[in-house]
């Protein structure tokens, strides 16, 4: 095609060709010239039948619509601070030195924020250009299965898992509808619905790739049945052998039953087929990796949370081996840390035969570190350190850690609000302050920025201000749309359990109680809720006598 490009250059149909095969191998950048020159040139015969022209222009505005959320993806994927930089070699070791730190971290947020800004401008004109194509093109599935992939794309996918849900009920029978729909069930933890999903849509079409890889996907997470998913994968593979998210999936079946040997053979299969799906084998190798970290805690028995944890060592250890980058250290450092909360949950029987909590904090911070060094610019990685050192005790350490974080990365709350509890811990109120108000300029909703400014007043005697912003979180969760979650009812009844010491510091000992009534209701399994009931049931119980 691009031998013919100079002598067609004002072809639409040239471009059109192009753009879509540049879409198909991930260059999306390329694909969204080509698309956008095919669309600005397109001009049929005032011969052109009606219908067709019609059916050409929106195929061009779905394709051109496809490139601009591809690009935002990829861009997200590959931004500064995700992990895709990898260690250096010899002769460009990364510095360690703390003069180079700011221009290192300038550096980054001048590009993290250009890079932000052509990325959300290309969301926005893909949203505005299929809001208008289904306005106009209601009843084609093409048009509504994009708008649900751009609101993945755009980091909302319960939002895309409820637009899925209205159009599989209006297009019953379309099968990329309903795996698309199966695989936003896997992530929104609804794995028996997202099984029947793929399930019918193989029982109907045998040949379809993703419902069988994201099928083989859903056994190995969901049901742990190894077997069952390898047979699976393997039909997807006679179909379609390039496909890196079955490689992938294929070696971590193989990884969980211990064959090691089969397990390399099929990673090797993946990044052979990887330099033409971008990313694509390396979001299944983490997203599995979570979820079985994820299920080891569902796990009762140490063994069995063990036994999983060794499943997703095996895992990283295996991705570590093609390519060492500051994501994969983070992983295992997050490995290590779910392991260190299972040995210290366990009782000492237990325990005693596996490693001590506090060797696995020590191995979490050498990968943290070992992510740094790789990667200066990994908010998540100087984040973490910084959770691991205050919870050793070290707030000055972790008031470090997490002012690189927020360089970084200045406009994620949570990083303030970490930044704020170092302050309290190390005795600097004042700073504590300034930092929370500032989460909360970027999130004025943010029960946790508010809850630990309350707690700040609370500390420094100041309970009229405490007691208001109590009253402001309790106020802001009773509005939310997910107020009946389970997180919602707790963050709600730790609302309640600080205002009711408010009014005890207060000498109000009857609206203390009433306060701690109200947050057992709203959440009875919080054990500090019960305590305070029963110290202030004791305390009312003496002042009676």
């Amino acid at each position: 095609l691009r031998s013919v490009a100079k002598s067609m250059a004002k072809k639409t149909q040239l471009h059109f060709l192009l753009g879509v095969q540049y879409l198909r191998f991930g260059f999306s950048r390329m694909a969204q010239e080509h698309l956008k020159t095919a669309l600005d040139d397109y001009n049929p015969a005032e011969s052109c039948d009606e219908k067709w022209r019609r059916l050409m222009e929106v195929k061009m505005k779905l394709a051109y619509a496809q490139s601009l959320y591809d690009f935002a993806s990829t861009s997200r994927s590959v931004a500064p601070g995700t992990g895709r930089a990898k260690r250096a070699g010899k002769n460009e070791s990364a510095s360690s030195s703390s003069s180079a730190q700011p221009s290192i971290v300038e550096s980054a947020k001048h590009s993290r924020t250009l890079q932000e800004s052509v990325v959300n401008k290309a969301i926005e004109e893909a949203k505005q250009l299929l809001t208008k194509l289904i306005k106009d093109e209601s009843t084609r599935v093409d048009c509504w299965n994009n708008m649900g992939r751009l609101i993945y794309d755009d980091c909302k996918p319960a939002v895309a898992r409820m637009v899925y849900d209205q159009i599989v009920n209006s297009f019953p029978d379309n099968f990329d509808l309903m795996n698309n729909l199966g695989f936003l069930r896997i992530l929104g933890n609804e794995p028996e619905k997202a099984g029947t999903n793929f399930k019918d849509i193989i029982s109907k079409c045998p040949t379809h790739v993703e419902a069988l890889s994201n099928y083989g996907v859903h056994l190995i997470i969901n049901k742990e049945d190894f077997k069952s998913a390898q047979k699976v994968l393997s039909q997807g593979l006679a179909v379609n052998q390039s496909e890196p998210h079955m490689w992938n999936a294929l070696a971590i079946s193989y990884l969980m039953e211990g064959n090691h040997d089969y397990a390399r053979e099929c990673f090797g299969q993946a990044r052979k087929n990887e330099k033409y799906h971008t990313g694509a084998a390396w979001s299944i190798r983490f997203t599995i990796a979570n979820y079985l970290r994820r299920q080891a805690a569902m796990k009762t028995s140490l063994d069995e949370k063990i036994k999983f944890f060794q499943g997703v060592k095996n895992l990283l250890d295996s991705v570590m081996s093609y390519e060492e980058t500051s994501d994969v250290h983070l992983a295992i450092a997050k490995l290590h840390l779910s392991r260190s909360a299972a040995l210290r949950a366990a009782t000492p029987a237990e325990a005693k035969k596996y490693a001590n909590p506090e060797d696995e904090d020590s191995e979490a911070q050498r990968h943290m570190i070992s992510a740094i060094k790789i990667d200066r610019t990994n908010t998540r990685a100087w984040n973490e350190l910084g959770l691991s050192v205050m919870r050793t005790g070290n707030s000055k350490k972790a008031i470090d850690f997490f002012k690189m974080a927020v360089q970084t990365d200045p406009r994620r709350p949570a990083l303030w609000i970490n930044l704020g509890l170092a302050y309290q811990l190390h005795g600097s109120h004042n700073d504590a302050r300034r930092v929370l108000i500032k989460a909360l300029e970027l999130d004025k909703d943010s029960i946790e920025a508010m809850n630990n400014l309350a707690n700040l007043h609370k500390a420094k005697g100041e309970l009229d201000e405490a007691k208001k912003i109590y009253v402001r979180c309790i106020n802001t969760l009773n509005a939310s749309a997910h107020k009946t979650s389970p997180r919602s009812r707790e963050l709600l009844a730790q609302a309640y359990n600080n205002l009711a010491l408010v009014s005890i510091k207060e000498g109000n000992y009857q609206k203390a109680m009433d306060n701690l009534q109200f947050a057992q209701e709203r959440y009875p399994g919080m054990a500090c809720v019960r305590q305070n009931i029963q110290r202030l049931a004791l305390r009312l119980e003496n002042r009676m006598n």
